[in-house]
């Protein structure tokens, strides 16, 4: 972030980001300069990881597992980011073969977040340092806290049912080593589903380094989220200012 500030004799600053991450003043003017408006600039405690290169192999390793070491082997010994093991909440996966060679710290933990994210629909990870200096890795929270209820908030609800999105049946595929070819691990099927909208079907091709059961999580996972209709609700006359965000609706 750059800011433009007017300076008025003495002044302090603190840098604080929308999501609460603190930063550091990076640049400020010699005490003799006479512009009236100066330029300041800072870098959160995340950008840090850029400071630091690894080389390393994971070999059958949970992704809370190289999190962790990471964060507590070279990040926090050659940074000022603390590292705190309650604070990585990772989902349940087994990596085949993560390897990192010569790679700052911030480019290996976007791989990281992109194997966390991989094809989990609802649930997403991030990653950043809070204002306490403490590496965070967790799911961005989907409570609700607020509702709407048919009948006192809103009238009338327009409710599309849409079948087009459902899933029921996932087939797995792993990309093989050294080829752009695929082979066919296994299916992961919701009977109940089928039985009532019929086979809906999606493919699922993960990158080499996931093993079969992490794999079948995620599956598992999409069927879950997925196998019954989308249901879409277009209501009118409704004000929602000041209302926090994400939003219930309900209909009784």
């Amino acid at each position: 972030t750059t800011t433009e500030k007017v300076l008025s004799g003495r002044q302090s600053f603190k840098c604080i980001t929308q999501n609460g991450s603190s930063g550091e003043l990076i640049f400020k003017p010699n005490q003799d300069r006479r512009e009236v408006t100066y330029k300041y600039s800072g870098n959160g405690y995340y950008e840090y990881l850029k400071r630091v290169k690894m080389t390393k192999t994971y070999a059958n390793n949970t992704l809370s597992f190289i999190l962790n070491d990471i964060i507590q082997n070279f990040a926090e010994p050659n940074t000022r980011i603390i590292y705190n093991p309650t604070l990585i909440e990772p989902p349940s996966i087994t990596i085949k073969d993560f390897e990192i060679e010569n790679k700052d710290l911030l480019k290996t933990m976007e791989r990281l977040l992109g194997i966390a994210n991989y094809d989990y629909k609802n649930i997403q990870y991030r990653a950043g340092v809070d204002e306490n200096r403490h590496f965070f890795f967790q799911s961005v929270s989907t409570d609700v806290t607020y509702s709407f209820f048919e009948g006192f908030q809103y009238q009338n609800p327009d409710v599309k049912e849409d079948l087009k999105k459902v899933i029921n049946q996932v087939t797995i595929y792993r990309t093989k080593s050294g080829s752009s070819d695929v082979e066919e691990v296994t299916s992961v099927n919701d009977a109940d589903s089928q039985a009532k909208y019929g086979l809906k079907s999606k493919n699922l091709t993960i990158p080499i380094f996931l093993d079969t059961q992490s794999a079948i999580k995620i599956a598992q996972f999409i069927i879950e989220k997925n196998k019954e209709p989308l249901l879409s609700v277009n209501v009118k006359s409704l004000e929602t200012l000041n209302i926090p965000y994400p939003i219930d609706f309900r209909q009784n």
